[in-house]
């Protein structure tokens, strides 16, 4: 098999004077940074294509084609658009001057289509339809015959994602110049075009399908001016249903289009508003009263009105009826593919901290009967824990007051405990502890509906929704036994599992190595060997809460054991590799940015914390590291972040944390550690990680812990706010959207939402171990100590603030207390307000905040001057034409 391994990818590396010389990584740089763009497999598994984009400042990028069958190769330049066609015996591809080709997979001919834009097509599909730059028509053109249906007059056309690479397109069709238009659907399958429907005076449109009809929304605009809107159950263009018109209800209806469309094409959910009724005006004061009985802030309250004004209807094809099922404030599970019954949940109007102790209602509807049951209630998590089985008999569901597993019976109203055979936990006992409550999940449903697929910490289980049934797991506790997290990769439409040819990826959780399995469930005794995993990056699956993991990919070829399979780690970008038993790979992309641009190194460090916890943290730094000289570091954090020591980062503005690779290459190492923390001892638990870290860090003899800096966003930004109030080894910090003091955070309200952040502050919100776990009077003690602005006096660090009036997360104001009260008490402040940014940066936001943050380090960590903003300030009447540079 011959590859263009070989093949180089940036030109400027051939005018380098010295062989071994690298570019420094700058702006200058990224002109000619290239990484994996899209690629296939056919279903065969004897072709495969990946296109290499190059960067926006260098546009063009190229196209790599392998036929293991012709032993042949193809190279195309300029690459726009790329799939296959025709059952994977063609390939068609764009370029960048809208030229439309197709490439034979047997004799590698290439030939030129036609010129046009925006081109969709289908693996299985002879057919390819464009849109003429010449006329502006859309062809649909046969590749076989070059025979071709023009489909003119086009008022309006809708894409219908069918997930993955499936998607459909829709036409309004203007007829004869008419008022009239009809709404066509070219057949991908048969190469005709399929009328759906007519009407009149049609403004936009959009479809949802499946094999058995289509239901479209229409909306319209008469003569008068009058606007409106109809669903229709369309299975013939002469026979189409009304559905629903928002033009017939008196007192509003108007429709939402949020539809659902069962898998027999004959019911449809659909959402509706209706207006506000009318009440008299008994005042001209206009005044809100907040009563302590009052569940919400005004703002929630307004919402959860507005919602219950919302309803969801059902219509039924074979009665001829439309029912209620509920309102807005009830979350429907129903998608595509539900048969006659789906579960909903309840939002009670209950106060947060009522709350807690009911989660939620469970319900289900059933369709055929026009009526909905209160199934399940109470110590159940209804978003995350609460599924219905494929077969629609079953509700599987998760009780947290016993951390297991319930089946529920629709047919009988009866509850089993399943999985009791299994003597693991099916929860983080860790996440458990600081109040992170929920399980690892299912991961999917068996094709008969009898068995339910369970994560615990490790491993995967087989689970019976009869009691009778003894549990399997799958994985032989390779997993608990090597500290190895498992999940499946390949879940089906409904989370149906192919139990003859799953793949699992495998995450070993404290050396980062990772690998794959292609396995037969129904086989017993599956072998697993730490062998195959390997230092390169997988996506796995973390406890509840946030976590920053790796990324990597793997496609199999549908008819073949064949994968593509894409591996990264720090140090070496993602490329694509070929294999046939998921243990040997061979490499078939050659995209190696970091091997033209200066690039860093990363090392996983383990260590344990005061209190004897086993901690690991991250450092970064030059790959050409001169260990004589003594470094400045920068620590950046969050929470649990040493499961991306494999994975690789790309050189970018800084858009909330500081970007690594830019870092690096300013000269700086950079060190993230884990952080443990506590409900009440949140900055307890970060001092005392990065207390750890430093102590690491010290034992160095290439870091100078004389010059060390401190950055982080949001929580990150709070917890930067706390370490200089804590600690005054520290020369420089910079915070993003950071919180100072709990006592004024409980009290607010989070706009444009207005709901209170007392649940942000007293639970462990975020994902984070944010919570103290208390109100500020039954324990003040811990507010005031996890409050930065309590400590102002404490504070040596020079501090940089960025902190947007847009943020909704963490509002404005604590940004502002932090810096009168630095600057009141004489201390090195700075904040920046941005106003067309919020909680992030992006674009020109994320450049500035980019270059003035290191700017700032540039000085206080490596002594450079002061930027002119640093020593004069900008005045107000100066925004927008001072920069301060």
């Amino acid at each position: 098999m011959r590859f263009l391994i070989g093949f180089v990818f940036f030109s400027i590396a051939l005018h380098l004077k010295v062989a071994c010389q690298k570019l420094p990584l700058n702006q200058e740089a990224l002109k000619y940074w290239s990484s994996l763009g899209k690629y296939e497999i056919s279903d065969d598994g004897q072709v495969f294509y990946f296109i290499k984009v190059n960067s926006s400042q260098k546009p063009g990028s190229i196209l790599t084609v392998h036929s293991s069958r012709s032993d042949k190769d193809f190279i195309f330049y300029d690459v726009k658009e790329v799939a296959f066609v025709n059952n994977c015996k063609s390939l068609f591809f764009t370029n960048e001057s809208d030229s439309i080709f197709i490439l034979d997979l047997e004799s590698f001919d290439k030939r030129y289509i036609a010129s046009g834009v925006s081109c969709f097509t289908k693996r299985e599909s002879r057919y390819i339809l464009f849109r003429s730059q010449e006329d502006a028509n859309w062809i649909f053109r046969d590749l076989i015959s070059n025979n071709q249906k023009i489909i003119p007059n086009v008022l309006k056309y809708s894409i219908l994602d069918q997930g993955g690479r499936d998607r459909d397109l829709f036409f309004g069709v203007n007829v004869d110049g008419s008022l009239r238009y009809d709404i066509l659907k070219p057949d991908f399958n048969t190469g005709n075009i399929i009328g759906i429907m007519r009407t009149q005076w049609l403004v936009e449109f959009s479809v949802i399908m499946n094999r058995s009809a289509n239901v479209v929304l229409t909306k319209h605009k008469n003569p008068e001016g009058e606007e409106y809107s109809k669903i229709w159950l369309c299975s013939s263009m002469n026979n189409p249903t009304l559905i629903y018109s928002d033009s017939s209800v008196a007192n509003g209806g108007k429709i939402e289009g949020e539809m659902y469309l069962n898998k027999d094409g004959n019911k449809v959910i659909f959402l509706t508003s209706f207006k506000k009724p009318s009440l008299p005006v008994k005042t001209n004061l206009r005044f809100d009263l907040w009563s302590y009985n009052d569940s919400f802030g005004k703002e929630e309250e307004e919402r959860y009105y507005n919602n219950s004004l919302k309803k969801y209807f059902i219509f039924d094809a074979i009665s001829n009826s439309i029912t209620e099922i509920c309102d807005k404030n009830r979350d429907i599970t129903a998608r595509e593919g539900f048969s006659k019954r789906f579960l909903f949940f309840d939002n009670p109007n209950i106060a947060w901290f009522k709350r807690k102790q009911h989660l939620g209602d469970v319900y289900l509807y059933d369709a055929d009967l026009k009526k909905s049951v209160k199934i399940l209630d109470s110590n159940i998590d209804v978003y995350n824990c609460a599924f219905i089985s494929s077969d629609e008999k079953k509700v599987v569901y998760y009780d947290y007051e016993i951390h297991r597993w319930y089946s529920y019976d629709l047919e009988y109203g009866k509850k089993i405990l399943i999985g009791r055979d299994i003597a693991v936990p099916f929860y983080d006992l860790e996440s458990e502890s600081i109040g992170r409550k929920g399980p690892f999940g299912i991961c999917g449903w068996s094709a008969n509906g009898q068995f339910v697929y369970i994560y615990d910490k490790y491993d995967i289980w087989k689970v019976g929704l009869n009691e009778r049934v003894a549990s399997v797991n799958i994985t032989n506790g390779f997993g608990r036994a090597n500290t190895v997290v498992f999940m499946i990769k390949n879940i089906g439409p409904n989370l149906i599992i192919d139990e003859d040819s799953v793949v699992l990826s495998a995450y070993h959780s404290k050396l980062k190595t990772g690998g794959y399995w292609a396995v037969n469930i129904n086989k017993r005794n599956i072998s697993f060997s730490s062998k195959q995993l390997n230092d390169y990056s997988v996506s796995t699956r973390f406890p509840p809460g946030i976590f920053w993991g790796a990324s990597g990919d793997i496609v199999k070829a549908k008819n073949a054991n064949i994968y593509l399979v894409v591996r990264e780690n720090a140090e070496t970008a993602p490329n694509l590799y070929l294999t046939k038993d998921l243990v040997s790979y061979q490499q078939i992309s050659n995209i190696h940015p970091e091997k033209v641009i200066s690039w860093f190194k990363a090392k996983l460090y383990s260590y344990k914390l005061s209190n004897g916890v086993e901690s690991q943290g991250i450092l970064y730094f030059p790959e050409t590291l001169d260990t004589s000289k003594r470094w400045p570091i920068i620590f950046n954090y969050y929470e649990k972040r040493s499961d991306e020591f494999r994975k690789f980062y790309f050189p970018d503005f800084s858009f909330a944390n500081i970007n690594i690779p830019y870092a690096v290459a300013q000269g700086y190492l950079v060190f993230i550690p884990d952080i443990y923390s506590t409900p009440g001892k949140i900055g307890e638990g970060t001092l005392m990680s990065v207390n750890a870290a430093v102590e690491q860090m010290k034992e160095l003899p290439f870091v100078d812990t004389t010059r060390m800096g401190l950055q982080g966003h949001s929580y990150g930004g709070w917890q930067t706010n706390f370490l200089i109030a804590n600690s005054t080894q520290f020369a420089a910090a910079c915070e993003f959207a950071g919180s100072a003091d709990h006592v004024s955070s409980y009290g607010q309200l989070a706009y444009p939402y207005g709901h209170d952040r007392q649940e942000f502050i007293e639970t462990n919100a975020q994902g984070s171990p944010y919570g103290l776990n208390h109100t500020p009077w039954s324990n003040s003690k811990e507010y005031l100590e996890n409050s930065p602005i309590f400590k102002i006096g404490n504070i040596t660090t020079p501090l940089l603030m960025f902190h947007n009036k847009t943020d909704v997360q963490v509002p404005f104001s604590q940004g502002v207390e932090l810096f009168l009260g630095m600057r009141r008490a004489g201390k090195r402040v700075w904040l920046f307000q941005y106003d067309d940014f919020g909680h992030q940066f992006g674009g020109e936001g994320a450049k500035d905040f980019h270059m003035r943050m290191f700017q700032f380090f540039d000085h206080f960590l490596k002594n450079t001057p002061a930027p002119k903003w640093m020593v004069r300030g900008i005045p107000a009447y100066l925004k927008g034409v001072d920069d301060g540079y």
